[in-house]
Order: structure tokens, then C-alpha cells, then sequence
């Protein structure tokens, strides 16, 4: 299990080494966002708010305002969490620069609206280990997760990034999920599922292997 394990890790680094790896900062002038709406300590961010959300960290990026033609205007894109510091965190997706693949973008601003940081994540061919537009998102207390994904032929990793601020973000994350249709095993589909717990400021991963294609069967 533990050659094996590693050797899955070992793909899925490889596979996010060619899709990017730290993300990188975009561009953005500090202004009273024209979406200051975020209430309570969490929400879920539609379509044409998250629009205006990224309009607003974009700088002279060539943008579509009408982008995400294949979204609703009812449907999410987005979710925020207020973090111990009284900001706001919101990740959503950039659905307005054409010619690119949908990728998370996380925002950090003030209660006023004051846009503090803002970072956009590679997210591969497209977002297969996020299961909807927002899951990839989420909050562990006082830190917070960004979902990244490796993609390849038969091949989808998830990996996050950890962080209690923007500022605390570095190029290291953290394998959560791996899937791929060839295992060392053989000709078979296998998946690393895992489990987070965070004690103080110490991470802990618990990993499971699974085959697939047989019945289904664990490896300890």
C-alpha cells in the first residue's frame, strides 16, 4: 500500500506540475467593491454577482461581462466565509475571461468592500475533482481550503491549498483525492480517497486505496 500510495502521489504532483502550480495574482486596483452584499458568515454567490466580483479584481484584463453562457443566471458560482479577522474570503469562478477554461479565483476584502488580495488557481483541463461550481471551497475553522485539479488521459487528482489568509498561501498543497485507470497493480481503475484533521495548527491525513474495476476491495 505504501509503494503504491506514493507512486499515486508521485502522478498526481507530476500531472500539477504541468498544470501550474502556485497560483498567481491578478491584477486589481483597491476600490469599494460595486458587490458589497456578503452578509452573515457564510453565503453562496450567483451568477451575476460573482460577475461583478471579478470585474472588480480583473485590472485591464479583456473581459465578457456576458460570460458563462452555459450557467443560469440562477446558479451559483461561488460561495464566501468571513474569517476570524472580520474579512471576507469569497472564491468564484472566472467565467469572464474568454477563451479559458472556468478556474477558481479567491478574493479577500474588507466588511466595506475594500478589495484587499486576490489570486486565481489553475484548475487543469477543467474541474474534475470538484463535484459542483462551488464545492471546491471550503472552510476548516479558522482555515480555509482551495481545491485544484490535476487532469491527464484516465487520470484526476484533487489537491488543496491550506490557509488561515491570502497572505499565508505558498506553491505547497496537499494530495487529497486521486483517481486513475491505470494502477500499479495492472489494467485497473483505482481511487485514494482521504480524511482531514486539523489539531491546532498540525494537519493529519488518513488515505484509503481502492480498486475499482475488481470488487471493490481495500489495500490497508
Amino acid at each position: 500500500m505504501k509503494s503504491t500510495l506514493l507512486y499515486l502521489i508521485f502522478l498526481s504532483l507530476i500531472s500539477f506540475a504541468i498544470i501550474g502550480g502556485k497560483p498567481h495574482a491578478i491584477t486589481h486596483v483597491k476600490e469599494l467593491s460595486i458587490y458589497n452584499e456578503f452578509k452573515g458568515d457564510s453565503g453562496f454567490i450567483l451568477k451575476q454577482h460573482g460577475i461583478n466580483l471579478l470585474a472588480q479584481v480583473s485590472g485591464n484584463d479583456t473581459i465578457d461581462l456576458n460570460g458563462g453562457g452555459n450557467i443560469k443566471t440562477t446558479d451559483t458560482i461561488g460561495k464566501y466565509y468571513k474569517t476570524y479577522t472580520g474579512n471576507y474570503i469569497a472564491c468564484v469562478l472566472d467565467i469572464i475571461h474568454p477563451n479559458q477554461n472556468y478556474v477558481p479565483v479567491v478574493i479577500e476584502f474588507t466588511n466595506n468592500g475594500e478589495i484587499l488580495e486576490s489570486d486565481s488557481f489553475s484548475g487543469g483541463m477543467y474541474l474534475c475533482c470538484w463535484n459542483n461550481n462551488y464545492e471546491g471551497f471550503k472552510k476548516h475553522g479558522d482555515y480555509f481550503s482551495v481545491k485544484v485539479c490535476g487532469t491527464g488521459s484516465g487520470f484526476c487528482s484533487g489537491e488543496i491549498y491550506l490557509f488561515k489568509s491570502m497572505q499565508d498561501i505558498t506553491s505547497g498543497t496537499i494530495v487529497q483525492t486521486i483517481w486513475s485507470n491505470l494502477c500499479i497493480e495492472g489494467p485497473m481503475s483505482c481511487r485514494v480517497t482521504s480524511k482531514m484533521e486539523i489539531k491546532s495548527d498540525t494537519v493529519i491525513m488518513h488515505y484509503k486505496k481502492e480498486i475499482l474495476n475488481l470488487s471493490v476491495k481495500v489495500i490497508k
